[in-house]
């Protein structure tokens, strides 16, 4: 489940400067193979060891049917999102909305 908050803008002399709508993605999921990816810790979070996607090994099967999501460990700025999701956004028009880029590469040795 996820909410979408309603924000209203107001200029300095008080008129409506219009509406915008934020979204809380609420799903956490242990999505990133933290056993098998390449990582450096940042501060607060873990990213790409050498910057590259290629560094990143994930469990897809967590986030199979999953239309948003963060990871529990792995921290973005923006949220995960399913190809679904963002092709919706684009055939609404929506416009502004931010994605973190989906790994789908499972670590090689998971099949055995």
């Amino acid at each position: 489940m996820h909410q979408f908050f309603r924000v209203d803008f107001e200029w300095k002399d008080g008129t409506s400067a219009g509406h915008r709508y934020l979204l809380n993605v609420c799903n956490r999921i242990d999505y990133i193979d933290m056993e098998h990816s390449r990582l450096k810790q940042y501060g607060y979070g873990y990213g790409p060891l050498n910057g590259s996607p290629d560094d990143v090994f994930v469990h897809p099967e967590r986030v199979d049917g999953k239309a948003l999501w963060y990871d529990k460990t792995f921290h973005t700025h923006a949220p995960y999102a399913s190809q679904d999701v963002v092709d919706r956004f684009h055939a609404a028009g929506l416009k502004g909305a931010v994605f973190t880029p989906f790994y789908d590469r499972p670590w090689p040795g998971a099949d055995q």
